[in-house]
Parts: structure tokens; C-alpha cells; sequence
């Protein structure tokens, strides 16, 4: 799942289609936006906070899947093989709560 920042003087939207863009090579045609909320005790690499305020999207993309140094194990899974994998904490609570594991 792409992740990242949102930068300053950005809107969540420009965020969501600049991130999927870098990380992905997918050019986001339609996005709705399903879960928000602040998790507390989410640290990230960059060590900047210790909590931030998430913005979870269903989108709907066009492109060629690329891989690149912002990216990690990037490919399609299914449900049943994402239940396997050794997600960090953040993305196993996002995807408990969507009930897709």
C-alpha cells in the first residue's frame, strides 16, 4: 500500500495522487476516501512524530506497476495471500478494520 506525507500547502487529495504516482507508477483515476483517523504511537522512519492523522483511500488507477527505491514488495495480492505477509503494524490495523484480513 502506498504511504507518505502529506507536504506543506498540499490537500490530502494532491498527497493521495503525487504518492500512488511515486510509488507505484499508477496514475490514480478515481479515489474515495473510506477511513480517517489519528493513531497514536505511529512512529514512521522518519521519526518526525509520534502519531499521525491517516487518510485511507479506495482508488481506481491506470498505469504499469513499477517498483522503485520507495517501494517495497510491490505487486497484486489477494486477501488470502495478504493474511500471510509480515505487514507492519500500521497496515495490519487498516486492514483488519477493512475487514480484508
Amino acid at each position: 500500500c502506498p504511504t507518505g506525507h502529506v507536504d506543506v500547502g498540499e490537500s490530502e487529495e494532491k498527497a493521495l495522487l503525487r504518492e500512488v504516482k511515486e510509488e507505484t507508477g499508477l496514475k490514480v483515476e478515481k479515489y474515495r476516501l473510506i477511513l480517517e483517523e489519528e493513531r497514536q504511537g505511529n512512529g514512521c522512519r522518519y521519526n518526525h512524530f509520534d502519531n499521525h492523522y491517516w487518510f485511507v483511500y479506495e482508488c481506481f488507477a491506470k498505469g504499469e506497476l513499477r517498483q522503485n527505491n520507495e517501494s517495497h514488495s510491490l505487486r497484486w495480492y489477494s486477501p488470502e495471500v495478504i493474511s500471510d505477509l509480515a505487514l507492519i503494524p500500521s497496515w495490519q490495523h487498516w486492514l483488519k478494520k477493512l475487514k480484508i484480513i
